[in-house]
């Protein structure tokens, strides 16, 4: 951003791989990755307010060990989600990345922690328990649960600021042939302006990722740009060199590190 006093290495931390081997994005027609649109202030103050959520009383303490890997401060700061926004969070499973962006938006914002009807019963029914503990006692009364189908978004919501769908649109596209769809009823429900933030598990390019529940980034910028939306940044903030992209994202050789990509669209103003 111009004007900025501090590089996105002095905000973010370092990172030590080389944009060239490290980058998900490899392949990608357009592999430039942007600083954030936020300025270095702001972006402080949104890191500030997600770190602030870590040792929330009534939080799960299992959370403490996934934030290392997921880095969700920094990945919310590089997106300017930020205090007073509305923001849905599609596929949000046990509420993780909902009570992140919870503390980003503050109590004055809105965070909608979306999920399709039966998938939080699935697994014996271990996420629905998941965020019902997390939501108990009111202690995130920005947060509100629908468990609506995609067709549905656009019919419950509109005008919203921001979006997110946090590794899960591999298996969207791949298992239920919705990719194109979803990302349409997303953007329906976003205000001119706002924005999505998509974050998967890497796949190699001109293969079959399924079974690895991975995706070409590729893939799904193609997609975003038949729904409406503009690539507007793209970020190496999860890229790990060493991730294999042979294996499942499963695997307990690259579980929870595997090399994620990170995406924000834009839905055009006009």
């Amino acid at each position: 951003t111009a004007g900025c006093s501090k590089t996105e290495d002095q905000l973010f931390g370092s990172q030590p791989q080389s944009a060239e081997s490290a980058s998900p994005f490899a392949g990608s027609p357009n592999q430039t990755i942007q600083v954030a649109s936020v300025g270095a202030a702001e972006t402080a103050q949104i890191q500030i307010s997600v770190q602030s959520g870590f040792n929330s009383a009534g939080r799960p303490s299992s959370d403490l060990d996934v934030h290392p890997r997921r880095k969700p401060e920094q990945v919310i700061a590089w997106a300017g989600i930020k205090d007073g926004m509305s923001v849905i969070d599609i596929g949000a499973s046990g509420g993780y990345y909902s009570e992140n962006l919870a503390w980003a938006v503050g109590y004055e914002g809105w965070v909608i922690a979306q999920n399709i009807p039966g998938a939080l019963d699935r697994f014996e029914g271990r996420n629905r328990q998941a965020l019902d503990a997390r939501l108990a006692n009111a202690r995130l009364p920005q947060i509100e649960t629908a468990e609506i189908a995609y067709a549905e978004l656009a019919e419950e919501f509109d005008e919203l600021d921001a979006a997110t769908i946090v590794n899960i649109f591999h298996d969207v596209h791949n298992f239920q042939n919705a990719g194109l769809e979803v990302l349409q009823a997303i953007h329906s429900t976003l205000l001119p302006g706002g924005f999505l933030l998509l974050i998967d598990h890497a796949g190699a390019p001109n293969r079959d990722n399924s079974e690895l529940h991975r995706i070409d980034p590729a893939i799904v910028e193609s997609l975003l740009e038949q729904a409406g939306f503009i690539i507007a940044e793209r970020s190496d903030l999860l890229a790990n060199t060493s991730d294999n992209k042979d294996v499942s994202v499963f695997d307990a050789s690259v579980r929870g590190n595997t090399n994620r990509f990170i995406i924000k669209a834009v839905k055009p103003a006009n």
